[in-house]
């Protein structure tokens, strides 16, 4: 029996290595009749041999019948899944994600169908549930210990044919604002301070920690997070009380899905997969640094290109980019001898460029290098020295 299993999915491999999905699927569906029909004779033998077993023997024979159980499941389990494969190739989508769950009910724990299930779902434009069956499967190899990312590339994928069908799926995080730097652009800083969210909230922590009131202290001395009446808080000074009233409002607005930030430097490096990006309008600068953009994640303009504008000044690019994410609606003014834009990667970095603007002193205004495939909608460069776009080595995309 296991021979045979054995050498239905070898060949069923050598089907798919040729290109002959229907072969595949047919040898895949064979195997599951030779199973079923196995476990049924199995099962008629133990009924006949089952009144006779008593004692000791009688509880090896159900230890070697679990045993065996678990093998026909995890077998059953690795056949559906390769023959959802195999109709996904086909497009059955449907037919595809019922194999696919069948797998799961055999093997809950299993992360390979919830692969199968996003493809699928994907494949029938159902955007949200593809990225939560991608969510799902990351979790269950994550609770394995197993740090592998094909759950996070595939989600990259979906992502980005959702965002070309008009669906933010793959972008369902958290909104990030960034505030304009104002009048504070021009001379290569940030925005102003809000001292009700930004930094007075950090020196609070800090004052706090040396006067060793740790965050199990919450004012009214239970831990609760509720605030106490006056008598708790004599001998404090107002440096204190101050400090503690800032920590409280930073918490809340942490657990809050906006937040708000004085850069979009500082933006992008607290953003998580997933995660939208909004530029509020206004001026707003890069203090002349690069912006590594290696997460998935939206980045866009409030309002028009003419009332948005990221201003920067330096010989470095504004944006490197490495991974899937969008650039949508954002007009660019570079002061400088390099290019505005850089992307570079394998050839699934394909990241969207929508209705953006470029200004550019240096030769180039956008450079895309490896074998990068980003995709440019509704752009425009205004000016550059030379070329608007250059592309090297085994670059593609669409423009």
């Amino acid at each position: 029996f296991g021979a045979a299993i054995a050498d239905l999915k070898d060949r069923a491999k050598d089907a798919l290595s040729d290109g002959d999905v229907a072969a595949a699927e047919s040898l895949y569906t064979e195997g599951l009749a030779i199973l079923a029909k196995h476990r049924e004779s199995r099962k008629h033998s133990r009924d006949e041999l089952g009144n006779g077993s008593t004692g000791e023997s009688s509880h090896e024979n159900e230890s070697e019948e679990e045993e065996e159980e678990e093998g026909h499941r995890n077998t059953a389990a690795i056949l559906y899944s390769n023959r959802s494969y195999c109709r996904a190739q086909s497009q059955r989508w449907l037919e595809s994600i019922a194999d696919a769950y069948a797998a799961i009910e055999l093997r809950p724990d299993w992360a390979k169908p919830y692969y199968r299930i996003a493809q699928a779902k994907a494949g029938l434009g159902d955007y949200r549930n593809a990225v939560a069956a991608c969510r799902q499967g990351q979790r269950l190899l994550e609770d394995r210990g197993d740090r592998s990312r094909e759950f996070v590339a595939l989600m990259d994928e979906i992502s980005n044919e959702a965002f070309l069908s008009g669906s933010l799926a793959g972008f369902d995080g958290r909104l990030l604002l960034v505030r304009s730097a104002g009048e504070e652009a021009w001379l290569g800083r940030e925005a102003p301070a809000n001292p009700l969210i930004d930094d007075v909230a950090e020196d609070g922590a800090a004052h706090l920690s040396q006067l060793g009131l740790g965050r199990e202290w919450d004012g009214d001395g239970d831990g609760d997070g509720g605030a106490g009446g006056d008598e708790d808080h004599a001998g404090l000074d107002d440096g204190t009380l101050a400090a503690l009233a800032a920590r409280r409002k930073s918490e809340a607005l942490a657990k809050t899905s906006m937040q708000s930030f004085r850069s979009l430097k500082e933006a992008v490096g607290e953003a998580k997969d997933g995660d939208r990006i909004l530029l509020l309008r206004g001026i707003h600068n890069t203090g002349g640094a690069t912006i590594f953009v290696d997460k998935r994640v939206l980045i866009r303009s409030e309002g028009t290109l003419e009332e948005t504008t990221i201003d920067h000044r330096g010989n470095s690019p504004i944006f490197r980019i490495t991974r899937n994410a969008v650039l949508q609606n954002v007009d660019i003014d570079m002061t400088g001898f390099r290019e505005s834009l850089y992307v570079s990667g394998g050839p699934k970095v394909c990241p969207v460029i929508e209705h953006c603007r470029f200004r550019c002193s240096g030769d180039d205004a956008i450079n895309v290098a490896g074998q990068a495939k980003p995709i440019f909608r509704k752009c425009h460069v205004v000016h550059s020295k030379k070329v608007g776009l250059r592309l090297f080595d085994r670059a593609g995309g669409e423009y």
